[in-house]
């Protein structure tokens, strides 16, 4: 069963490959990779590890699925910390 499940897999990929125009057909074959960072606007960058860098955000597009990765410090930026959410708990106990 598993055998019929890779040429439905391959048909569907090359009927939507054949379907698209080239920007779309090229970013399926090879996605690209966004870099965002707080000193400047976004960047297309390699595909490489060194990318990855604590204060960038990045984001692929893969046609078929996004994937975003934060650095640390962004990381740390987004998280809510358990002090300003008790701060946040505190103060809408007190206005309601």
């Amino acid at each position: 069963m598993k055998f019929l499940h890779y040429f439905a897999f391959i048909f569907v990929t090359r009927h939507v490959l054949m379907r698209e125009d080239l920007t779309q057909s090229l970013i399926m074959i090879q996605p690209i990779l966004y870099s965002y960072s707080f000193n400047g606007p976004p960047e297309p960058v390699l595909l490489d590890t060194s990318s990855i860098q604590p204060d960038r955000i990045l984001l692929m597009d893969t046609f078929f699925q996004i994937l975003i990765f934060h650095g640390e410090a962004s990381f740390d930026l987004l998280e809510p910390r358990t002090d300003d959410a008790k701060a946040l708990q505190i103060e809408a106990e007190i206005n309601f």
